[in-house]
């Protein structure tokens, strides 16, 4: 087909415009992936280059042979595949211009109609950004400035970061895919409070919230409430990986920052579930069994403790003995530091090969090939049918593991993320929600669910009144429990006090508190910032008011009858610090407390056994 000079002016329009970044979309996408990996295997040259990913260039005369191949592996345009693959379209770079000029050959029978709708779809594409995907490489591109790189400020924050402390690669990694894999990659696991993700057993020894903390405090001073939590998470496990050694893989951001957190909601494959099981775990999240394989690869870092594999040493399930898949002389050093019968809190490394157990390679594969992996679901890798062609290949070819690890952290991060105002929000903190008061919409829907009559209704408080209660109780009514007060800014808790019980003296960092008295007689009261105690005696019928942010307590002093309490607190999420177990349960040294009591050591450690009865909201 020979093409008019208005047609070839307006393709040449397009590529220079569109193409470039239509490629450098599609390229990040699941598939569209194939593209990268054969054109980096291309000599590159200082002044001939092929556009790739929109900066990046490869040299011209390898052009066609990677484009060819490119097309072969299903180039996807925005969800739709490109399958004529007699289409050849070259183009080169003139090296003694400063300017692009396009050679365009369309080898095919097309009408000129389709050739100008062709150009048209392609400048769309490079206005659009994206089609349909919900996330984009370079998201914020342009959002905070032409001078702002939201993704190099978190760099630089990453990078002194792991400076310091190597190990945050791993805290990273395990904090992205505890997150993504609760209910989605929404910043959940941030979020402070009594009852949140972060207080679920398997998410106590999640590290790594100083260094997203402080990466947002960067972001923000540059770029306020434009970026979130949840795309900070995954930019800074990038970067971390790349520190640590991995492959520097492109990161899809859009991400908005979620409003619920709850501890019960953490369900998390469990390292000594069979292969069979850990596939089906994460299928339920759109994950493959190759996306595991590579996942597990992050394991490539980082230690477990040993009451994660403790039964391996001695008695392997139920059978007295350690479990007969582990080499020997690995059996023989993990019992020295993790004795029978101990309590599990020592740790080892999950990479064995004490040569790479902080560098992100394929060292893990190769040591769970030789029966040297630590976690039973790591080791059931490496002979389990579904799983084994997968693990060898790993093992034996150094260089594809990086890649294969950054395609699936881009997947791992696109499950169940959310997009629009009314699903999330950009966080002005990264572990507690606005205050939502100013929201622009009636309500707060959630993203798959159904709103009728009973997303309106909380029916938890019916078991009140149905007699003297026995032990101290408190019933909540906030957004963890009731998720149509998203952005309502209210919440309601029922406190049931028998005679002689205490709500131990705690503060709402987030929101006042209004108690009202429905029965009984309690002694109330707060301190405020100069230390003063301003206290009461309610009696029914009676309202009293906690400041925001000020410790306070009820006590039921009277050794007879019950009370019954009300309160209402202006948040949905109004969090709690307990002062006893944010004092003695949190891991605060004996020798701090002592001193700062102006007491001894056995004191406090008395203290610890022995905290104050009764139940915080």
């Amino acid at each position: 087909m020979v093409l008019d000079a208005r047609k070839r002016k307006l393709l040449g329009i397009v590529f220079n415009l569109g193409f470039t970044k239509l490629l450098a979309f599609c390229s990040v996408t699941p598939k569209g992936n194939s593209f990268n990996k054969y054109s980096s295997k291309l000599p590159e040259s200082p002044r001939e280059k092929f556009i790739y990913r929109g900066k990046h260039f490869i040299s011209e005369e390898k052009n066609r042979l990677a484009w060819e191949t490119f097309q072969r592996k299903n180039f996807f345009g925005c969800g739709k595949k490109f399958h004529n693959h007699k289409k050849i379209i070259s183009y080169h770079r003139n090296t003694s211009s400063t300017h692009f000029h396009n050679s365009i050959k369309i080898n095919m029978k097309m009408s000129s109609t389709a050739a100008v709708a062709l150009a048209i779809g392609l400048v769309l594409g490079a206005f659009s950004g994206h089609c349909s995907s919900a996330l984009e490489v370079g998201f914020y591109r342009g959002k905070c400035g032409r001078a702002i790189d939201v993704e190099q400020i978190v760099a630089r924050v990453v990078k002194e970061k792991f400076f310091k402390n190597r190990t945050i690669v791993a805290a990273l990694i395990r904090m992205q895919f505890h997150d993504c894999f609760v209910n989605g990659c929404d910043a959940s696991i941030l979020l402070d409070g009594s009852s949140t993700e972060k207080t679920a057993p398997p998410n106590l020894s999640v590290r790594g919230y100083d260094v997203i903390d402080a990466a947002k405090t960067a972001v923000e001073s540059e770029c306020r409430g434009v970026v979130s939590c949840a795309d900070i998470i995954a930019i800074a496990t990038r970067e971390a990986v790349f520190w640590g050694g991995g492959g520097r893989y492109e990161v899809q951001t859009g991400r908005r920052d979620g409003f619920v957190s709850q501890a019960s909601d953490v369900d998390l494959p469990n390292p000594s579930m069979s292969v069979s099981d850990s596939v089906a775990a994460f299928a339920r999240k759109g994950l493959n069994a190759s996306d595991m394989v590579h996942l597990l690869g992050g394991h490539t870092v980082g230690v477990a403790h040993c009451n994660l594999f403790q039964d391996r040493l001695y008695n392997f399930k139920s059978t007295g003995k350690p479990d007969p898949d582990m080499e020997s002389s690995l059996l023989e050093r993990l019992r020295l530091i993790c004795p029978e019968n101990s309590e599990g809190t020592n740790a080892t490394n999950l990479d064995q090969n004490p040569q790479s157990s902080f560098i992100v390679d394929n060292s893990f594969y190769k040591e769970i090939v030789a029966h040297r992996g630590v976690l039973q679901i790591d080791q059931e890798l490496a002979g389990d049918p579904i799983t084994q062609a997968m693990v060898k290949t790993l093992a034996s070819d150094t260089n594809s593991f990086s890649a294969k690890f950054g395609q699936a952290m881009v997947k791992l991060g696109a499950v169940g993320v959310l997009t629009t105002e009314k699903q999330g929000e950009i966080r002005r903190s990264c572990r507690a929600i606005n205050n939502l008061g100013d929201i622009i919409s009636d309500f707060i829907a959630p993203p798959n669910g159904t709103v009728d009559g009973n997303f309106f209704t909380y029916t938890g408080f019916r078991v009140v009144g149905g007699g003297p209660p026995a032990d101290f109780k408190i019933l909540k009514a906030s957004m963890a429990q009731f998720p149509a007060l998203n952005g309502q800014s209210v919440s309601y808790a029922v406190i049931e006090f028998p005679s002689g019980t205490t709500n131990p003296p705690h503060t709402h960092p987030r929101s006042a508190e209004l108690l009202f008295l429905a029965y009984g007689t309690l002694e109330v009261g707060f301190v405020d910032t100069k230390n003063n105690l301003f206290n009461q005696t309610l009696k029914a019928g009676d309202l009293f008011v906690f400041p925001k942010g000020l410790m306070h307590f009820q006590y039921n002093a009277d050794s007879q009858k019950p009370a019954l309490a009300i309160s209402a607190l202006g948040s949905a999420n109004a969090g709690t610090v307990s002062i006893p177990s944010t004092l003695f349960t949190t891991g605060i040294g004996d020798n701090v407390l002592a001193i700062s009591f102006k007491t001894d050591v056995a004191t406090i450690q008395s203290s610890r056994l022995v905290l104050p009865p009764g139940h915080e909201k």
